[in-house]
C-alpha cells in the first residue's frame, strides 16, 4: 500500500515504519527520521518525569494511575512510530491537548514547585514540537 503525490512515494516497509522516498533527493527519509524522533522525545520524557511524579503522589492509587498512564503513553508512541495512522492521530491530539492543559498552570507551578515547572515546561515544548512535526508532515504529504 503506497501513496503517490507530487513525486513522493510513501509506503510502509517491513519494519512498519514509513519508508518515504523522494525521486529527487534523500530529504524525505530525513523527514521520516525526524518524525520518529519527534514521537520518541515526549514518550521518553514521560519516563524521565515519572520518578518525580511518583515521589509527589499522595497514595498508591495515584501511583498506579501514573504508571498505567505512562505505560499507555509509551505504547501509543511505539504504535505511532511503527506507522499506525490511528496511533499517530491520537498521539498528535493528546500532545496538543496536553499542552493546552499544562501551559496555563505553568506560572502557578513556578511559584509553588519549581522542579515541576521545569519538567512541565520541557514536556510542553516537546509535545508542541511533536504536534508541529505532525502538522508539517501532513501538509508536506498533501502538497
Amino acid at each position: 500500500m503506497g501513496y503517490k503525490n507530487c513525486g513522493v512515494s510513501i509506503s510502509p516497509d517491513s519494519s512498519g515504519l514509513d519508508n518515504t522516498t523522494d525521486s529527487s533527493d534523500g530529504h524525505a527519509s530525513l523527514r521520516t527520521q525526524w518524525a520518529a524522533r519527534l514521537i520518541k522525545l515526549p514518550a521518553l520524557w514521560a519516563l524521565v518525569e515519572l520518578p518525580v511524579e511518583y515521589a509527589v503522589a499522595q497514595n498508591d492509587t495515584e501511583r498506579l494511575v501514573l504508571a498505567l498512564a505512562t505505560a499507555t503513553w509509551v505504547l501509543l508512541a511505539l504504535f505511532a512510530i511503527r506507522g499506525s495512522a490511528v496511533a499517530r492521530g491520537t498521539f498528535g491530539f493528546l500532545c496538543v491537548s496536553s499542552v493546552l492543559a499544562i501551559a496555563p498552570t505553568l506560572p502557578v507551578e513556578f511559584t509553588t514547585f519549581p522542579v515541576s515547572f521545569w519538567l512541565s515546561l520541557v514536556e510542553c515544548v516537546l509535545k508542541g514540537l511533536a504536534f508541529a512535526g505532525f502538522l508539517l508532515r501532513h501538509t508536506a504529504i498533501k502538497e
